[in-house]
């Protein structure tokens, strides 16, 4: 049996489909950590669940670890933690590594959050990456075409 914890804040369709996904595995037994209360959980998981524990800010490392350690006291481990909301991938790497539940953790999770990161391991990986720069004026967007040529792409 696999100890799963899975953080969805809210239950929106999306979310409701990954849950529902996770509820049609064998062998998992699974936790919901939410910013909503149980009975916000739909009906049609009530019974494939077997724990939850309401937060206020999942985002919040340290609410996430009470939450986790919950768990785990419960449960006697956590296999895995997971979410897949991008903005959470730094917290839920955090308490990985507090907790010592397999999975990424927070430096690969930095490398995934953050671009230039990312595209320093990859560079010296010895793979290609697209050339960056940050353009503060026409000046500074003439001298990156003048170095890298066109196409570029713009973004605010």
């Amino acid at each position: 049996m696999k100890h799963v914890v899975i953080v969805a804040p809210y239950m929106g369709p999306t979310m409701r489909q990954c849950i529902a996904s996770f509820c049609r595995l064998d062998g998992v037994c699974l936790g919901i950590v939410s910013h909503q209360p149980e009975d916000a959980i739909p009906a049609a998981f009530q019974s494939d669940f077997q724990g939850h524990y309401q937060v206020k800010n999942s985002l919040n490392a340290d609410e996430l670890e009470v939450a986790v350690r919950a768990f785990i006291e419960e449960w006697g481990k956590v296999d895995r933690l997971i979410g897949y909301l991008e903005h959470q991938q730094l917290q839920l790497a955090e308490v990985r590594s507090r907790c010592g539940i397999p999975g990424m953790k927070r430096e690969a999770a930095t490398h995934f959050r953050d671009k230039n990161a990312m595209k320093a391991v990859l560079r010296d990986a010895d793979l290609p990456v697209a050339r960056q720069a940050k353009i503060t004026s026409l000046e500074a967007a003439e001298v990156f075409i003048q170095d890298i040529g066109y196409p570029i792409v713009l973004k605010p």
